[in-house]
């Protein structure tokens, strides 16, 4: 039930906010958690954020020679405390995953959630970001760097 909260959450910041929104694409480590190397999306509205990110991507054939795709990364939203070049935040977030194999398609959102509080530092068209967060077992940092498109 909460994954179906926080879905229809971020899903309305997108459609409802992005017209507004600064975008920016930034690399990343643990961000999605667990992915030693991630690339998002960020949406920036002032106060809000919404970022979707990729991890994984694998496309081969399964074992009967079908063609076989997987996708898999995170959904988050953010809070921006303050604005400015320092910008302090908090953000909750799930996984997803897309896998498709010859007739049968499927699109998993997270059943785990993750939290936690950050900072970005931030300068004309670019930024840096660092995040603790919890929830899927450890504790765990996330690092990044990104550009506005």
């Amino acid at each position: 039930m909460m994954m179906r909260y926080l879905f229809t959450f971020i899903f309305l910041i997108f459609t409802t906010s992005t017209a507004k929104a600064v975008w920016s694409v930034n690399a990343a480590y643990n961000n999605p958690p667990g992915a030693p190397f991630g690339l998002n999306l960020l949406a920036d509205m002032v106060d809000w954020g919404a970022e979707i990110g990729f991890d994984y991507a694998k496309s081969g054939a399964d074992d009967k020679g079908r063609t076989a795709t997987l996708l898999a990364g995170s959904l988050n939203a953010k809070y921006f405390i303050l604005s400015g070049s320092l910008r302090p935040y908090v953000q909750l977030g799930t996984g997803w995953g897309f896998s498709t194999t010859g007739a049968s398609t499927h699109l998993g959102i997270g059943e785990h959630l993750y939290y936690g509080a950050g900072l970005f530092v931030m300068s004309s068209g670019l930024y840096t970001y660092a995040s603790y967060n919890s929830g899927l077992g450890d504790p765990f940092f996330q690092l990044g760097i990104g550009f506005n498109l």
